[in-house]
């Protein structure tokens, strides 16, 4: 196991944010929604029906939400270090009767056992909050060393374009998505600066290099609206 990342996400997830985070997501990552069906679609082709998932960064229990209503026998660990997110989650699992098929931990993914293996691991909008000063590596190793060899890693962070131009473009039209959404320039505004603050986008390259140190095969893109990206890889 990798040195412990430091708890970024937990900072920026209080009990208010969390109240507001299921409606201001839709909002934020356009297609969020179906980035969760992908998610779900994809790993139902690479694992089997009784499939133990490690969800890392569970949130309020979207993603496992999403997996346990499309396979009944699939079990979930769920890792989430902010104890209002967890809380949320709670509720939601327990009043769509999935609670008793999901593990949850308030806390990071170093928390688990050292002999804890998964078929397969699910990282939604979380690595993006650590740093690429050995926080980020961290974490794809923690991830690593928990997954049985050929596990996939379902993967999905802010992107950082490839150029200038496409900042401007991809920034433009996310506005303009914001604002078809109701938002007014205030509250985009607020959210720029906690994307600008907050989050931490790696290019293609830099997230392959990262993966590679951690013992996954090289990320294959399956997802991507405006800056936001998904992929998955395999655990080599």
């Amino acid at each position: 196991m990798a040195e412990a990342p430091n708890d970024g996400p937990r900072e920026h997830f209080s009990e208010r944010k969390a109240r507001h985070y299921d409606d201001e997501i839709q909002t934020v990552v356009p297609g969020y929604g179906l980035l969760h069906r992908l998610c779900t679609v994809l790993l139902g082709t690479q694992v089997a029906p009784e499939a133990h998932i490690l969800v890392v960064g569970s949130g309020t229990g979207t993603d496992v939400l999403a997996m346990a209503a499309a396979y009944q026998g699939w079990r979930f660990t769920a890792v989430e270090p902010s104890s209002a997110m967890m809380a949320t989650a709670r509720r939601r699992l327990t009043r769509e009767g999935v609670d008793a098929r999901v593990h949850l931990i308030e806390d990071t993914v170093l928390a688990l056992p050292s002999d804890a293996a998964f078929d397969a691991a699910v990282c939604i909008l979380v690595s993006h909050f650590l740093a690429d000063d050995g926080r980020r590596a961290g974490l794809f190793a923690a991830i690593g060393g928990h997954l049985r060899r050929g596990a996939p890693l379902l993967l999905a962070d802010l992107h950082r374009p490839h150029s200038d131009r496409e900042t401007v473009d991809q920034t433009r039209a996310w506005h303009a998505w914001c604002r078809s959404e109701g938002w007014d320039d205030d509250k985009i505004g607020k959210m720029v600066a906690h994307l600008a603050r907050d989050v931490h986008p790696l290019d293609d390259g830099r997230l392959a290099t990262l993966l590679d140190e951690a013992s996954f095969e090289p990320p294959i893109p399956f997802f991507r609206s405006l800056m936001f990206q998904a992929w998955w890889c395999r655990r080599r």
